[in-house]
């Protein structure tokens, strides 16, 4: 089974009027944040704290009492599925992998495993984890770096999993594009690189000339009170473009599993998408 990409993207908190969350804003116990694009919401728990880190795409849960990092992960799937991901070795990139430590267990709708972090030995991990509408797997996968307190940070992972709101997302189609971003995006290869406070990223995109793409990402170094891990996924699916001017236009991913993602787009000295600066590269993947 392919890699689940972390959830992420456009979330928003009810304790600040729906505000759309911020970069480098570090959200408290009781915050409710959710996703537009998956309909998923949550409220962070007491003692702990969620951030999405300056540059990043990727929320994180936070304890610094103990010792513990949560991160959210979701991918199309059914329950079959689901128990074959949870039952085998999980890679969270080339050197670092979860390796089952116990059976899968179920209890109501939430199924949970224990393992062993290979490339990590000082780390313990858990997963608690559902499928949600429409078809999706969703799973908490909490690192632990305190042997001691490994059964409270477990609590809290089967309490958020089994605490979520869910909401219907609209269905959303994707355009044919046109203009001058269509013509520059296709067959083309853009990637961005981020690093800072010991967390680095890269995202990687190809863009086929048959309107297809494909997503890399992948994460490492983020340590959040010593529990440091690791991350890749991989996505896929449909793209277009729009814009006639290189000053402004707008590029949208249409994700397999249903996830829609527009980014504005700019070209001056550099090529930016939301602002960010990425890098187009040579195409060696697709036409």
């Amino acid at each position: 089974m392919h890699l689940w990409k972390i959830l992420l993207i456009v979330l928003s908190s009810t304790t600040c009027f729906a505000e759309e969350v911020q970069q480098g804003k570090i959200y408290p116990a009781g915050a409710y944040v959710e996703s537009s694009h998956t309909g998923i919401g949550l409220t962070i728990p007491q003692g702990w704290q969620g951030a999405w880190p300056s540059g990043s795409e990727m929320f994180v849960l936070e304890s610094t009492a103990l010792k513990a990092n949560i991160f959210m992960a979701m991918q199309a799937s059914d329950e079959n599925s689901l128990k074959v991901w949870m039952s085998n070795t999980i890679a969270l990139d080339t050197s670092v992998q979860l390796q089952p430590a116990s059976s899968l267990k179920k209890a109501g709708n939430i199924y949970t495993a224990n393992y062993t972090v290979v490339g990590a030995p000082q780390l313990s991990a858990y997963i608690a984890a559902q499928i949600v509408p429409p078809a999706n797997g969703l799973a908490f996968i909490a690192l632990s770096a305190d042997a001691t307190k490994t059964r409270q940070v477990e609590k809290v992972t089967r309490t958020l999993a089994g605490a979520l709101t869910i909401k219907p997302v609209a269905t959303q189609t994707t355009n044919t594009g046109s203009g001058f971003w269509q013509d520059y995006f296709k067959g083309g290869y853009i990637v961005r690189y981020f690093s800072g406070s010991g967390y680095t990223e890269q995202q990687h995109l190809w863009l086929c000339s048959d309107g297809s793409f494909q997503y890399k990402f992948s994460s490492g170094g983020y340590s959040m009170s010593g529990a440091s891990g690791a991350s890749s996924s991989r996505s896929d699916g449909r793209w277009s473009a729009n814009g006639a001017s290189e000053n402004e236009g707008q590029l949208i991913l249409q994700h397999s599993n249903g996830n829609q993602k527009s980014y504005r787009v700019s070209l001056g000295k550099e090529l930016k998408l939301n602002g960010k600066k990425w890098l187009p590269d040579t195409n060696k993947v697709c036409d």
